[in-house]
C-alpha cells in the first residue's frame, strides 16, 4: 500500500489503523511524515485518519489537502519470510497495564532502544527497536500506565 498526503499546512498529517483497530495506529504521520509505503501485515479494512495538530487547530487554521492511496497485489503469507531473517522475537505482552517507567526500563533490559517519541494530549507514543530481533514496537502510555504494546513492523527509525 502507498499513501501520500500533500498539504501546505505543516501541522496536518494522517495515521493508518489496521483492521479492527480503533485506537493504536500502525503508522503515525506526525512522527513518520506524510508518506507511507509498505506491505500490509494482514488483509481487511484499514482506516486512514487525517488530522491537524492541536496547536494549529486552536488557531483555527485550515488545511486543504490531497490524499492519494494505492493498494496493489494479493494477500501473501506475511509472516513466512521475515521470521527466517529475524532472531527469536522478544515477548512483550506482560508490559500492558504496567507502570510506564517500569515498562521503559523493561524494554531496555530486553534489548530495545527508544528511537522516537510523540505526544498527543496526555498520551505518549514511544517507538522502540531491537536490532537483533528486528522488532519495531510502539508503547502507548497514558495516565502513567502502558495502554497498548504493538509490533508496528516498520518505522523510518527502526533500522
Amino acid at each position: 500500500m502507498n499513501v501520500s498526503m500533500a498539504t501546505k499546512n505543516l501541522s496536518s498529517y494522517f495515521n493508518i489503523l489496521a483492521p479492527g483497530e480503533n485506537e493504536v495506529a500502525m503508522f503515525i504521520g506526525s512522527t513518520s511524515g506524510n508518506q507511507y509505503e509498505g506491505t500490509l501485515p494482514k488483509s481487511g479494512d484499514y482506516k486512514i485518519r487525517v488530522f491537524m495538530m492541536r496547536n494549529a487547530a486552536r488557531r483555527d487554521e485550515v488545511a486543504n489537502y490531497r490524499l492519494e492511496m494505492i493498494v496493489t497485489g494479493a494477500a501473501e503469507k506475511a509472516a513466512a519470510s521475515p521470521a527466517k531473517s529475524r532472531g527469536r522475537a522478544v515477548g512483550l505482552a506482560d508490559l500492558k497495564g504496567m507502570d510506564a517507567i517500569k515498562a521503559i526500563d523493561e524494554m531496555t533490559a530486553r534489548g530495545f532502544t527508544n528511537v522516537d517519541t510523540m505526544t498527543s494530549g496526555d498520551t505518549i507514543y514511544g517507538i522502540y527497536y531491537n536490532r537483533s530481533t528486528k522488532q519495531c514496537i510502539q508503547l502507548t502510555n497514558a495516565d502513567s500506565k502502558v495502554y497498548e504494546v504493538s509490533d508496528i513492523k516498520t518505522h523510518p527509525k527502526c533500522h
